[in-house]
């Protein structure tokens, strides 16, 4: 099996905020067209892989929403292969952050994402903790998603990894994944995920720099954490068929060289691994609404954004 444990879901880059889109508009000469998130270019895209978690974003401070309700009729579009992840900012929702996560719930989420860089939060502000008591007691696993997109929007020092070794010691049931393998901080990380047991690690945004992703797997057999390493493309940045390539193609640096090799057979375990059963997730219900779709229940008043 494999489960590509984070793709985008916004319909255009613009949703990612000011700082962001800026940043996206200097990677391509036409970003609309070359990053292009929707289900025409998702679709073929993961023809590769069993499952993708597809992600919502909210970050108030940075300008950056993705709605719930965006994630949810991407998922109907391929519900055969698709679960999501609600973005929450725990600093603007404020109280609400409870009815956010219920109406996630209902609309079949089973996940919640979060970003402290790009939401200016300290990851064990007040708010955050409950988030976190509150996904800890209902089984639901939360991604970190990391800083390197939001640029000069992201408070980099709530960005850095070691606060949350306070939080999984605090809620050691939690299941939690650090984003681009927390990068910079990649050997922090890397350090928590090897102490933790319920801590991983996604590789997008290393998958589509091979020479970092090459220093990070031999960091990561060091550190004896590979096996809490999780697939991801961070699509559409990286395509899951060329995350492959480049991971199986990792050795390319070390080849008629003194440097190491790293195992193949690890890159496979890392490619293969069973990342819905990491998580918890292996025997959740993908929640589709009896008699009803997820679309009918977007349409209802009030729904919440």
């Amino acid at each position: 099996m494999i489960v590509d444990v984070h793709a985008h879901a916004w319909t255009s880059p613009e949703q990612l905020g000011p700082a962001a889109y800026h940043k996206i508009q200097n990677l391509t000469p036409s970003p609309e067209q070359h990053l292009d998130a929707g289900p025409s270019a998702r679709h073929p895209a993961m023809a590769n892989v069993d499952w993708v978690i597809l992600h919502g974003l909210a970050a108030e401070q940075a300008g950056a929403k993705v709605r719930t309700e965006d994630v949810a009729m991407a998922i109907d579009a391929a519900p055969e292969k698709t679960m999501g992840f609600a973005g929450i900012d725990p600093i603007a929702a404020g109280p609400r952050a409870n009815e956010l996560i219920d109406h996630a719930k209902i609309l079949g989420m089973v996940g919640i994402t979060i970003c402290p860089a790009a939401a200016s939060m300290h990851p064990c502000h007040t708010r955050a903790m409950a988030l976190y008591e509150r996904c800890e007691h209902e089984k639901l696993p939360v991604f970190v998603l990391g800083s390197s997109l939001f640029g000069n929007a992201a408070t980099m020092p709530f960005a850095q990894p070691e606060q949350f070794d306070q939080i999984a010691r605090d809620f050691p049931n939690l299941h939690l994944v650090m984003g681009e393998v927390g990068r910079p901080w990649i050997e922090p990380v890397l350090t928590l995920i090897s102490n933790h047991p319920h801590m991983y690690a996604s590789i997008d945004g290393l998958i589509g720099q091979p020479w970092m992703l090459y220093q990070s797997l031999l960091l990561a057999d060091q550190y004896r954490a590979t096996e809490k390493l999780l697939f991801a493309s961070g699509f559409p940045f990286c395509t899951p068929k060329m995350a492959l390539v480049n991971l199986y193609s990792v050795n390319q640096y070390a080849v008629n060289t003194h440097l190491p090799h790293i195992s193949r057979r690890k890159i496979r375990n890392i490619v293969e691994r069973n990342a819905l059963a990491c998580l918890g997730l292996e025997s959740h219900p993908v929640n589709h609404p009896p008699e009803t779709s997820r679309v009918k229940l977007l349409s209802r008043e009030g729904a919440i954004t």
